[in-house]
């Protein structure tokens, strides 16, 4: 459960850092932004613990394309036996 409890905090905060650095440029070129959201689903054992999503988050630039390099981040960790499996998936518009 900690495991649970801690991976739902890292994406809270990679998700809202990754806007707050994903900030539009202010200079003389137009930055290329898109509106994303995420959903993030949890797996322990094979299972569906849980999911949840936000949306409306800004990634210009360089932010921008790491995501839609990346749509899809899988991490899998296991302790104790047993295996938790977390799937963030990123849509933009």
């Amino acid at each position: 459960m900690k495991t649970l409890i801690q991976s739902i905090l890292v994406f809270a905060a990679v998700f809202v850092l990754g806007a707050g650095m994903a900030s539009c440029k202010k200079d003389d070129n137009e930055p290329r932004c898109k509106t994303c959201s995420a959903e993030q689903v949890i797996y322990v054992d094979g299972k569906e613990f849980g999911s949840q999503s936000v949306s409306g988050t800004q990634f210009c630039d360089e932010a921008l394309d790491v995501v839609e390099a990346n749509p899809s981040i899988t991490i899998m960790q296991e302790a104790g036996g047993v295996t938790q499996e977390v799937v963030t998936t990123y849509t933009c518009n």
